[in-house]
């Protein structure tokens, strides 16, 4: 999602990314009704994306399609709080416990919805909350998406969607 946009770093030594090469990184929110941007910022390319995000604040009932990057377990915590919801795919290295499995829409690319704890130390210290767990099968990439979002009440095939329009 966020890129780095190259730079001579002779010219734009203010966005220093290695030796030789410049950066900076765009940082946008866009609001999906009409895919309009509500937030923008350009930050240098070494900045990690989560910390933009620690630093917004968002209506209660936002719901946020954000890429792996922005895992932070705390921010997650601090999100559900507050009652903003996130939709994000899990990390390969995530260590959960299946807690309940729903039933799945039948001919549909929906191949799981799951109630999940985390069980890795930080992780389930930083978020202790349930969270849903969706696998879906990405026919034209030939993969299996598995998403992550604590919002309970939408149908899988809408939480996928967020996730897929991101």
């Amino acid at each position: 999602m966020l890129q780095p946009l190259n730079l001579s770093s002779t010219l734009f030594d203010w966005a220093r990314f290695r030796q030789t090469k410049g950066a900076v990184k765009l940082h946008l929110l866009l609001d999906h009704e009409g895919y309009l941007p509500v937030f923008s910022t350009i930050s240098e390319g070494c900045v990690h994306e989560v910390n933009i995000a620690r630093e917004l604040s968002f209506p209660k009932g936002s719901i946020l399609a954000i890429d792996r990057g922005y895992t932070d377990y705390s921010l997650f915590s601090h999100w559900t709080d507050t009652g903003v919801y996130f939709v994000t795919r899990q990390k390969d290295n995530a260590s959960y416990r299946v807690v309940e499995k729903r039933p799945v829409p039948q001919n549909r690319n929906i191949l799981k919805d799951e109630i999940i704890l985390f069980t890795g130390y930080y992780a389930k210290q930083y978020y202790p909350n349930p969270v849903r767990r969706i696998e879906v099968d990405d026919r034209d990439n030939n993969r299996v998406i598995v998403c992550l979002t604590n919002h309970f009440d939408f149908g899988v095939t809408p939480i996928a969607r967020i996730y897929q329009e991101r």
